[in-house]
């Protein structure tokens, strides 16, 4: 919940006219992780730029493992998916990023969100300004 209180804040309400979409996917990772605690938790990104998701048996976070964090020698290292399972992690892909079997260059990755918060925003902050969206400032 903190990952996803501060992608809303410091993402998606610091920059309202940013063309973002964001994939938000919810697992049952800890205790309480239920289908009902993810729908209460869908509030903290309930805006049009998020599409959000409840993974009962966490087999998206198992498929980002394995075609995300394998690959990476620093996310591979991360203690916080020694299980098999991404979660509480960010891909930041920019525009006319095409997937084939598996989306590939990503402009910033890590986990967990607020502990790597400085990668995600120096990768937004660069979005913005190749972008030349009017948020860049």
């Amino acid at each position: 919940m903190d990952g996803a209180r501060w992608v809303r804040k410091e993402v998606l309400d610091r920059r309202p006219d940013l063309d973002i979409a964001v994939i938000a996917v919810w697992l049952p990772v800890l205790a309480g992780d239920t289908p009902a605690s993810a729908e209460a938790n869908f509030e903290l990104l309930d805006t049009p730029r998020v599409r959000q998701f409840y993974d009962a048996d966490a087999s998206t976070g198992r498929w980002v493992h394995d075609h995300f964090v394998v690959a990476d020698p620093r996310l591979a290292s991360k203690r916080l998916f020694a299980r098999g399972v991404t979660w509480d992690a960010f891909f930041l892909y920019g525009p006319g990023t095409s997937w084939d079997e598996a989306p590939k260059h990503a402009l910033a990755s890590g986990g967990p969100i607020v502990q790597e918060s400085a990668i995600l925003s120096a990768a937004v902050e660069r979005l913005v300004r190749a972008s030349g969206s009017p948020d860049a400032k």
